[in-house]
């Protein structure tokens, strides 16, 4: 009986968040007006005095179904660009200000990290799972530097001359490990391929805010040979007309662009009299041969 009633609120849970993640969609071509919902969301707490962004995040260590792990990493992907809209007692004009996510976490943050860097490198996990955590990662990149910065996790060295080091919890050795060659994702899970190294040009977009991530990245003597190995990959002439087909080349097309955009980036970065880090100058040589 118990796990009958289990499956039923799961079950309630999905559709839940199913149609707020609907309802929060049908917000994102309108980001100039807060929603009452949005509001609510962001300012309400459950029944145990946890807010719900807290709670929706919670779900990450659901074990039982990834399907509703992956709406909650969707709703929280909705939530990263919201403003909420306040009233100045003094002028009583309205102020947005962005409230931010990992605040809400609070405590929780390192194991809602760990929770989800787990699923997505675990090869077993569903591809859009994966991928929805990547969209996450990209979505706090763009709107929220502080959830941002606890899936990149820097950390200080002992020696404050030398530059920050990238923690062993950091989502980059994730990212790093899923652009290796040894996986051959680009041929098997291209969507993925793309979603990171769209991950990674919103980094680069970013970079004034995660400048020691960059310059971390830049000394890393697998990086560039990671991010730029889709660059090899060769187009066929031609391609069987079928959907999935014609769709994983799509991806792996938006791959090579996303390593296009970080690598225009990096040298549009350069200063002058500025010269490329040797490790992705040996890699254009490379790839010019």
């Amino acid at each position: 009986r118990g796990y009958k009633e289990g499956k039923v609120l799961e079950t309630l849970i999905i559709k839940g968040f199913r149609v707020l993640e609907r309802v929060l969609l049908s917000r994102e071509g309108d980001r100039e007006a807060t929603s009452s919902l949005e509001n609510a969301i962001m300012n309400q707490t459950g029944s145990s005095r946890s807010s719900l962004v807290l709670v929706i995040a919670s779900y990450a260590h659901y074990q039982s179904n990834s399907h509703l792990v992956l709406l909650a990493v969707r709703l929280l992907t909705l939530l990263c660009p919201v403003t909420l809209r306040s009233v100045n007692g003094a002028s009583r004009q309205n102020t947005h200000r962005q409230p931010s996510l990992v605040a809400y976490l609070g405590t929780n943050g390192p194991a809602f990290r760990t929770a989800l860097l787990q699923r997505l490198a675990d090869r077993r996990e569903h591809e859009k799972l994966r991928i929805a955590i990547l969209e996450l990662i990209t979505a706090a990149l763009e709107s929220q530097t502080g959830l941002a910065e606890l899936f990149l996790q820097l950390e200080d060295t002992a020696d404050g001359d030398i530059p920050k080091t990238i923690g062993k919890q950091s989502c980059l050795y994730v990212i790093l490990h899923l652009l290796s060659d040894k996986q051959n994702l680009l041929k098997r899970q291209p969507r993925l391929v793309a979603s990171a190294t769209a991950m990674l040009h919103a980094l680069w977009m970013a970079g004034s805010e995660h400048y020691s991530v960059l310059c971390t990245l830049r000394r890393n003597d697998d990086f560039w040979k990671r991010l730029l190995a889709p660059l090899q990959y060769a187009p066929p002439q031609r391609i069987d007309p079928t959907a999935r087909l014609v769709a994983d080349e799509c991806y792996r097309l938006a791959a090579m662009e996303g390593a296009f955009q970080v690598l225009s980036l990096e040298i549009f970065s350069l200063r002058r009299g500025n010269q490329l880090a040797a490790p992705l100058t040996e890699q254009l040589r490379k790839l010019s041969t």
